[in-house]
């Protein structure tokens, strides 16, 4: 990875496989083994447009990350952006898949706390002081209603 501010490391055990993710503030991420060897890096595309290349090229720098946590039960990686948007990163396997984004949060998604169990819940901590709350059914099915196309499925967050 090249040189940028580290925001959180997740370690990540499956009965397959052990490693860390690491990202930086502008979205580099890096996968290492227990001993902390590379063995993958890529970069999420932070936008609330995933299809839009351009804008998000162009924007990439007024976006940053501000939290990630592992989802267990799930086996996904969550991220809570600046631009007030939330992206949901398959992690079955080394190489990290982009499934789902939520857009349109009318505050920024500070902090993020996961608690697996017969239904799970997601809590978002925000930039005015409130907490919202995710429950996922079932979790270890899907999060949400997946579109079987192989391109990123966006919601909007309605209140």
């Amino acid at each position: 990875m090249t040189h940028e501010s580290i925001v959180k490391v997740i370690s990540i055990e499956t009965e397959e496989f052990f490693c860390y993710t690491v990202f930086s503030r502008l979205g580099q991420v890096g996968i290492y083994d227990g001993h902390l060897n590379l063995l993958r890096e890529y970069v999420i595309q932070l936008s609330q447009c995933p299809d839009d290349l351009v804008r998000a090229t162009r924007r990439r720098r007024n976006i940053w990350i501000n939290d990630a946590i592992y989802l267990p039960d799930a086996q996904f990686i969550t991220i809570a952006a600046s631009d007030g948007s939330i992206h949901f990163v398959d992690t079955v396997c080394l190489v990290h898949v982009p499934t789902f984004c939520i857009t349109g949060l009318k505050t920024t998604p500070t902090c993020l706390e996961y608690c697996p169990g017969s239904s799970s819940l997601l809590f978002i901590g925000d930039d005015n002081g409130s907490i919202a709350r995710m429950e996922f059914l079932q979790p270890k099915r899907s999060l949400f209603k997946r579109d079987p196309t192989n391109k990123v499925d966006t919601y909007l967050w309605k209140d």
